[in-house]
């Protein structure tokens, strides 16, 4: 049994059952920190980047990790406008100032390993290395926001599992799918484009960008830019007094961060806040979880489902007119299939059956617009399986 007494600006629910052990296995999510710019000449590989990451959020459950792409501007020239109008100072600097950080295109996986965008196998299996790394709390978060006033407050509870000491909370503020057509900042430098030799050879497009057909910058009409971090609250390293120096096994302790205003030209239901848990002593994530504005999401201890309970391919890929979900399930349970576009939007739902073996189900992909999907496989509340679907010209 624990008692949990919260209150504004950080609460302890002191667990009353002491415990040296860990008291249950959390929830696991990776926190990628992409780092990027755009219309900066430094942006110049930075396509390399947009793909390669689509690409693996594609291909990897959405409950395993959460992503903040971080603006930088290092070779800005305002009065030419080549700047990146996304750029964080307070987070891309900090970021930039730790021996992580390496140039643009790269990503940080929990602040513990990092690597350019070279290839697009380099973060998969830089990803593979770190995602079971143990996550020491589940996190629930709640973002308030009020429509007419546009303040947020997020409110952030971490159950630990073990006692622990010198942790922090963080929130970062993201923004997907960030459109502005004509506007300077919102351009894309282009190394891969028809006047720069060999890069011109090497295929890069996105879902929605072929850059190998533009030119050395792709103009902001064309250029829509996923997960933009738009705030850290209140800073890279996280907020002072959010949780107690010691914490202990089994304990909730809950923190909520000063009210913040959004401004009006940013889109409330593309954005989302994400809860950091941060280890002061070594400056690493150790766990985060996100969720949209007015949502609340919990980091599940009640009957996981292990990643291998799932199996699964899709045939024919691309399709036209359906295709079949091929999936293994090593247990029987109630499942749900989604298939959700390239800006996250859920396009198709549908409540399926997991017996235990072999099991098949027909996509009707005749309603799907042209183009590139996720299709996953979600049980006991969380995303099991996920494959991407391509959606070919009819």
């Amino acid at each position: 049994m624990k008692i949990k007494i919260p209150f504004l600006a950080g609460a302890l629910a002191i667990g009353i059952m002491p415990s040296n052990a860990q008291s249950f296995e959390p929830t696991k999510r990776t926190m990628v920190e992409d780092h990027t710019t755009g219309g900066a000449w430094y942006g110049w590989w930075s396509p390399r980047g947009i793909v390669y990451l689509e690409d693996f959020m594609m291909e990897t459950s959405s409950a395993m990790y959460e992503v903040a792409c971080i603006h930088g501007n290092s070779g800005a020239d305002v009065a030419n406008g080549h700047f990146d109008a996304m750029y964080l100072p307070t987070y891309s600097d900090a970021a930039t100032n730790t021996m992580l950080m390496n140039g643009w295109p790269c990503f940080v996986l929990d602040r513990k390993s990092s690597a350019s965008y070279e290839t697009e196998t380099i973060l998969p299996t830089q990803f593979d290395a770190v995602s079971d790394d143990f996550g020491f709390a589940n996190l629930t978060i709640e973002p308030a926001f009020d429509a007419s006033t546009r303040d947020l407050t997020v409110t952030v509870d971490a159950h630990f599992a073990v006692d622990a000491e010198n942790f922090r909370l963080a929130v970062v503020l993201t923004e997907d799918s960030v459109h502005q057509p004509g506007v300077d900042g919102y351009s894309q430098t282009n190394a891969y484009n028809f006047i720069n030799g060999d890069a011109a050879d090497v295929p890069m497009a996105s879902s929605s960008v072929d850059f190998n057909a533009h030119g050395p910058v792709v103009l902001s009409t064309f250029m829509t830019f996923r997960h933009v971090a738009r705030s850290i609250i209140p800073s890279y390293g996280g907020q002072p007094g959010s949780l107690p120096s010691s914490v202990e096994a089994d304990g909730v302790y809950s923190y909520t961060f000063p009210t913040q205003s959004i401004p009006e030209e940013y889109d409330e239901t593309k954005m989302r806040a994400i809860a950091l848990l941060i280890d002061t002593s070594t400056g690493e994530i150790v766990n985060c979880l996100g969720a949209g504005f007015n949502e609340s999401q919990t980091s599940s201890i009640e009957n996981p489902v292990p990643r291998k309970d799932f199996a699964t391919s899709l045939f024919p890929n691309p399709a036209a007119e359906s295709c079949t979900l091929d999936f293994t399930s090593a247990r029987g349970q109630a499942a749900e299939l989604r298939i959700m576009d390239t800006n996250g939007r859920i396009v198709q739902t549908k409540n399926i059956t997991a017996n235990p073996g072999s099991n098949q189900f027909i996509i009707d992909t005749s309603l799907l617009e042209q183009g590139i999907y996720l299709v996953e496989i979600l049980a006991g509340g969380q995303a099991v399986s996920s494959e991407k679907l391509i959606v070919s010209e009819r």
